[in-house]
Parts: structure tokens; sequence; C-alpha cells
């Protein structure tokens, strides 16, 4: 999937998992909890890379799925329809996969 509007990572880093989350077109409740849910997750904002570089916050103008609103990507797979547990778990599977990633490669 190709982001149509993508800012630079922070801290000019790429990380291994880039999740991208519309910044200005999401109901203010959703945008809300989901920036907030991946904030307290990530300890991030956005255009910024965790410390550990495995994950940046990319801010773009369109994901293309109004449908599924809220929306967030991670690596260009879309998951949808989110709520704060949902994103959670996923954000905790993902942080996990990068950990054993890292294990393996050490």
């Amino acid at each position: 999937m190709s982001l149509p509007s993508m800012h630079s990572f922070g801290r000019n880093r790429s990380a291994q998992y880039r999740q991208s989350l519309q910044r200005h077109s999401l109901p203010c409740e959703w945008r809300k909890m989901v920036y907030d849910t991946v904030q307290d997750e990530l300890n991030i904002t956005y255009d910024e890379t965790t410390d550990d570089g495995n994950f940046s916050l990319i801010s773009v103008a369109c994901l293309g799925c109004c449908s599924l609103a809220p929306v967030i990507t991670i690596n260009g797979e879309v998951f949808g329809r989110l709520d704060a547990t949902k994103l959670r778990k996923i954000l905790r599977e993902a942080k996990k996969r990068a950990r054993e990633i890292a294990a393996q490669n050490n």
C-alpha cells in the first residue's frame, strides 16, 4: 500500500514497524483515542521513532479506508474498526514480534 502524504521519520531513523495514522480527517474522538493509545503503548508522538528504533508514528493525510475507521496501518497492513483494547493488543503483538526478531539477530 502506498501512503499518500508521508512526513519524514523523527530522529532521522527508519523503524522496523512504520505505523501510519491519519492526523486531520478522523473524527476528533477517534483520532484522540488512537493517538493516545499509540502514545501510551510506544511513548512516541507523530513523526518520532522509539528509542530502540523499532517503531515510528507517521502522520498521513489519508489512508483510503474510511469504511474501516478508525484505522492504523503497520508496514502497510491495515487494522480497522479499532477501539483502545483492540489497538493495544495489535501494538503489543507487534512489540513482541520485534523483541523476537531482535533476539534471533543477537
